[in-house]
């Protein structure tokens, strides 16, 4: 029994070793090559996008909820009077103020602590119950030229601000101290730079780049990224070899200006007691658009890194 274990057994490992032979020698060589590619789409914004918070208050939830309610309503009709596109006017969910006090009080806490108070406090207000919802709204752009562009968006821009939309709900009417301190609250938040508050509308210029064109650029941007990678193994003095790994990016380089807006709307959404995940969700770029915060082209960035292996050397 034993011999004849050992007349199958030896004849079959030795075929085995005989045909895994040749898998080994065709294992790709060590060391890889990496490549990128970029190609910018530029096109004119074809809309603006307005996003902001909504927020009211009120002595208890009920009373707060049925305030903002009221505002939601009067802020659709508004935005049908200013010529807003009704289809992609969205209102987020409802959320409830966290933290102690009202988001009036929250405010002033932070910019004068910016300043280290100067030794000053804000007043102390009666607690409030505050809830927000975000607004995104959106209008067409049909400008034929840069300057057409930049004098339809700043004009608006200016209508919009000027609108009851931008019309803060007072919650209760401050006293003479209570309304200095905001003013100077305020004023701070201007010299820092920033937006004065919290409920301020912020604007971008956007373009929606079709799912057709973001894959012919991502096709360009992969070429793009092969050449740079055949270049390389030519140095080497090596072949290129087999595709290993491949990765892309698709942005709106718009720069640091959108970046900082963007930041902002999730700070006011905090401030307002708005979750983290609600927060980026209301406030990120979709995929697709090409944005900036300034009149003028856009743009979308592709971005394609792709690694291969390396040949035997030459």
């Amino acid at each position: 029994m034993k011999r004849t274990v050992k007349n199958v057994l030896y004849p079959a490992l030795a075929i085995m070793f005989l045909c895994a032979a040749p898998l080994r020698a065709a294992e790709p060589s060590e060391g890889a090559v990496t490549g990128s590619g970029r190609v910018v789409i530029k096109r004119q914004p074809q809309l603006l996008r307005m996003q902001m918070m909504l927020s009211a208050e009120g002595k208890d939830i009920a009373e707060a909820a049925a305030k903002l309610k009221e505002a939601q309503m009067a802020a659709g009709k508004t935005l049908a009077t200013l010529g807003a596109d009704v289809k992609a006017t969205t209102f987020g969910s409802m959320q409830v103020a966290g933290g102690a006090g009202d988001a009036r009080q929250q405010y002033m806490q932070r910019m004068m602590a910016m300043q280290g108070n100067r030794g000053r406090k804000p007043p102390v207000l009666p607690q409030m119950v505050s809830v927000s919802l975000a607004l995104s709204a959106e209008w067409p752009l049909t400008a034929q030229s840069p300057e057409e562009l930049l004098v339809n968006g700043y004009t608006l821009q200016e209508k919009i601000k000027a609108s009851p939309l931008n019309k803060k709900d007072p919650g209760r009417k401050l006293s003479p101290e209570e309304q200095e301190a905001m003013e100077e609250a305020q004023g701070l938040a201007q010299a820092n730079g920033n937006n004065p508050s919290p409920g301020d509308p912020t604007f971008s210029y956007v373009c929606k780049v079709s799912a057709e064109d973001r894959d012919a650029a991502m096709a360009e941007a992969f070429r793009k990224a092969k050449v740079e990678a055949a270049r390389l193994a030519k140095a080497a003095g090596a072949d290129l070899g087999n595709l290993r790994t491949l990765g892309s990016v698709i942005n709106s380089p718009t720069g640091t200006t959108l970046d900082e807006q963007q930041a902002y709307m999730r700070m006011a959404m905090r401030q307002m007691g708005v979750d983290a995940a609600a927060a980026a969700a209301t406030s990120d770029t979709a995929e697709g658009e090409a944005v900036s915060p300034n009149p003028g082209s856009v743009e979308l960035q592709v971005v394609v890194t792709a690694s291969f292996a390396l040949g035997a050397a030459k």
